[in-house]
């Protein structure tokens, strides 16, 4: 009996052996795991401007291309209803992207739906600790967040009418012990915030930034982010296709009013003009970054304008011959701002100004309705587009739709595919009469603060001071000193989070000294005004 234990034993380890020798080691590919969460719930047919987020969603899946059974994403809302999964061209009317089903739909609407959100979130942040906990050394931990972020770095989980807040140390608290690598990557704006000693970061955008990229087709369409434009540069390059050359968005002003302006677009392969098969190439190792990296680096720092008119969907392929993009590939392209930052954590401070900012809103709070304005309104609503339109605020996440909408109601023969429907009045109208409130707001702030000589250093926050955007790190100053200017943010009537409420008064600030205040006293301060 020993001898014939013995035996199986030397034959055992003989066949290890040379399997070890024949068969090649488990692919990077094979080692990647993924957690992904699409925290944006108003992704609808009614509601474009997030669908951008969903594309960028499936785009990073098929980056990642996990292997069956190791990565999960989660959805707070369906993500297949609606125009699909347009891919980065503003100026085409559709060019898709057909991935086949992968993700988990949670139920976040009702009268209950904050509930319901958290739960949402707590399900990802579960399942996170549970994957963490399973990995070695040897493995890849991809965290994935799509969504809203708010200048402090939180990002929104719901929509403007329920939400709750996924904060960093959610996810440090659940990958403190995972041993494996782990990368987290993240679409939001102020995405940057998400440095941390626990993973290394691939942020759309840098702390203090919005994405500028997401502007609105000709097809009244919204197309992914830059996450979305590695995966159709990828595309490009494996079917040898010419990588489009776009030019960029510019703003110039004619007769007082601000207009967007697009150069010309360079020729490339991705047109009507080809009915053939695309026959995908082989990636060769060692080959030097294909020039669409170089394409997409430009795109991520200034691009508003890519493409032609088109009709092109593509799925993923799942061929083994042909060449699909990975994890390991994505790392190095320099479109996305890679962090390696491993510094001390700092722990999230997660504020309780929701009543304050609900006192301050009144009358705002009430949902947009689908019924046409009346004369009065109407006029209101052209008034104040003007006057948005004449001091435009620099291109932004959530200044872009604003912009179009304006000049789509001003000027409906430039925008001839652009109709605002009632609704979309409404929440127009709403969202100016907000930005004019929380200026007036912002005035009546500084000069309870005894700020008179600032207030005339810096200029009254009425007319240019408009144009000079939020800047960000400088209300993330003043808050730290007691000046709680998040106060003032808004994700109501706005494509995203609305920043500019501080904005002025961060400058007023600044030109005063920068002086610190108790917050209870910025609360009162905040009240009587």
């Amino acid at each position: 009996m020993f001898a014939t234990f013995l035996w199986r034993l030397l034959v055992a380890t003989f066949n290890w052996f040379i399997r070890a020798l024949v068969l090649p080691p488990a692919s990077t590919c094979d080692r990647v795991f993924a957690c992904g969460i699409l925290t944006s719930t108003g992704i609808t047919r009614n509601n474009p401007e997030d669908r951008w987020q969903a594309t960028d969603f499936v785009a990073i899946q098929s980056l990642l291309n996990c292997a069956e059974g190791q990565s999960f994403w989660l959805c707070g809302t369906d993500i297949r209803s609606g125009p699909g999964f347009l891919l980065r061209d503003p100026n085409c009317h559709r060019l898709g992207f057909d991935p086949p089903p992968f993700e988990k739909v949670f139920d976040t609407t009702g009268p209950d739906a904050y509930l319901k959100l958290n739960s949402f979130k707590s399900a990802y942040i579960r399942r996170v600790i549970e994957t963490a906990s399973q990995l070695t050394s040897g493995d890849i931990l991809c965290l994935v967040i799509c969504g809203h972020g708010l200048p402090d770095g939180r990002v929104v989980v719901g929509d403007a009418e329920a939400k709750t807040l996924l904060v960093k140390s959610n996810l440090e608290d659940a990958v403190r012990s995972c041993k494996a690598e782990v990368h987290l990557l993240i679409t939001a704006c102020y995405g940057g915030r998400w440095t941390s000693p626990y993973w290394s970061l691939f942020a759309a955008v840098a702390s203090h930034q919005q994405p500028i990229s997401i502007t609105e087709s000709h097809s009244g369409n919204f197309r992914g982010g830059v996450f979305t434009m590695c995966l159709l540069a990828e595309h490009a390059d494996q079917h040898s296709l010419r990588v489009p050359k776009p030019d960029l968005w510019r703003l110039e002003k004619n007769d007082g009013v601000h207009h967007y302006f697009q150069g010309q677009q360079a020729g490339h392969g991705l047109d009507l003009r080809y009915f053939g098969q695309y026959l995908p190439t082989h990636r060769r190792l060692g080959r030097a970054p294909p020039e669409a990296l170089t394409w997409l680096h430009e795109l991520s720092d200034h691009v508003e304008k890519t493409y032609p008119s088109a009709e092109f969907t593509f799925v993923p392929c799942q061929q083994g011959t042909a060449w699909r993009p990975s994890f390991v590939d994505m790392t190095k392209l320099p479109s996305i701002q890679h962090c390696e930052c491993r510094g001390s954590r700092s722990n999230s401070n997660v504020n309780n100004s929701g009543k304050a900012q609900d006192s301050l809103l009144g009358s705002f709070q009430a949902d947009s309705v689908d019924v046409p304005l009346l004369s009065n309104e109407d006029k209101e609503l052209h008034q104040l587009a003007e006057d948005h339109n004449t001091f435009l605020p620099p291109p932004s996440l959530s200044e872009t739709m604003l912009a179009i909408n304006c000049a789509a109601l001003l000027d409906p023969d430039h925008q001839p595919r652009k109709r605002l429907t009632a609704k979309a009045k409404d929440r127009m109208l709403k969202s100016l009469q907000l930005r004019l409130t929380y200026r007036c707001l912002s005035l009546v702030i500084a000069q309870k603060l005894g700020w008179e000589k600032a207030i005339e250093d810096v200029g009254l926050p009425f007319e240019t001071q408009r144009q000079l955007g939020p800047d960000i790190p400088l209300q993330l100053r003043a808050i730290e000193n007691g000046y709680a200017l998040d106060m003032l943010y808004s994700h109501k009537y706005n494509s995203a989070p609305w920043a500019g409420g501080g904005s002025w008064l961060a400058r007023v600030w600044k030109a005063a000294g920068e002086p610190t205040i108790r917050r209870s006293d910025w609360e009162i301060v905040l009240t009587e005004s």
